[in-house]
């Protein structure tokens, strides 16, 4: 089973990078095991954003996207031009990261209440 490094976001745990399975449906990729992630979540919904070039599949409990902001949590899959999952690094691609979630979904927290730690 192939696996790739996401991203994870989140404020009611740790965020950062994730070890995920995927598997490819029908020209579709399927991240396999989200349960540890979105817990209590049967099917999390899935949105694809682009940002400068780069493509990433954002996977997330819609219910506290939109009225739960306390409890939110994104993972972010970048993909490849032919639709194949790769590696996430955070230090290269956090900007693009943070300009997807002002993209899309709407009803997002703000960056400033998203952040569960405070700067050093």
């Amino acid at each position: 089973m192939p696996t790739v490094l996401a991203f994870f976001l989140s404020r009611a745990e740790n965020s950062g990078q994730r070890l995920i399975c995927f598997q490819h449906l029908n020209n579709n990729v399927e991240v396999l095991h989200q349960d540890f992630l979105f817990p209590n979540v049967s099917s999390p919904y899935e949105c694809d954003v682009s940002v400068n070039n780069v493509h990433f599949r954002i996977i997330f409990d819609r219910y506290r996207h939109q009225y739960d902001h306390s409890q939110v949590s994104y993972l972010f899959v970048r993909l490849h031009g032919n639709g194949n999952p790769m590696d996430i690094w955070p230090e290269n691609d956090m900007d693009s990261i943070l300009e997807g979630l002002l993209l899309y979904p709407p009803s997002l927290p703000t960056l400033s209440t998203l952040s569960n730690t405070s700067p050093d």
